[in-house]
């Protein structure tokens, strides 16, 4: 069973992850490359799951990150709705679980509208550092998605 906020510094702790994890979406969603990377340690994993046809990847590294980011963000446009999560902290390091579910839709083409939405989890490792909690690995775990495609006849 996980352990309960205890101490103040846990308490702080929390606050710190957990503003953390709203900067998550708000950055990525928003285009903010640099911001959404930046979350992430110096050497930070991004381990994305394979979900059904979709390949996963693994992309470590700030640099690599924002290469991941501008990759995806110049397909696709969405909107991540992430639930709250759930944080055990042990001195300088924590774990978490968050759920979520993303919405996203692109443009294939002039006459071809892709809507797709993901539900899964994320599993993190954070870390505190002396520019405060980053996420030195988070591994998204899709558990399903739906594609809806739409043709301008």
């Amino acid at each position: 069973m996980p352990t309960l906020l205890s101490s103040d510094a846990d308490r702080a702790a929390y606050a710190d992850i957990l503003q953390l994890e709203g900067l998550y979406p708000a950055t990525w969603d928003r285009g903010d490359i640099d911001g959404w990377a930046d979350l992430f340690t110096e050497d930070g994993v991004f381990d994305h799951m394979p979900l059904g046809d979709h390949d996963g990847a693994v992309i470590t590294g700030r640099a690599a990150l924002r290469d991941f980011h501008k990759l995806v963000d110049s397909t696709w446009q969405g909107v991540h709705l992430p639930s709250l999560p759930g944080i055990e902290i042990d001195g300088d390091t924590a774990k978490g679980f968050v759920p979520f579910s993303w919405c996203g839709i692109r443009r294939a083409s002039d006459r071809h509208t892709v809507h797709r939405r993901v539900v899964g989890y994320y599993d993190v490792t954070y870390t505190r550092t002396a520019a405060g909690w980053r996420m030195a690995y988070r591994r998204e775990k899709g558990t399903n998605y739906w594609t809806h495609e739409d043709f301008d006849i």
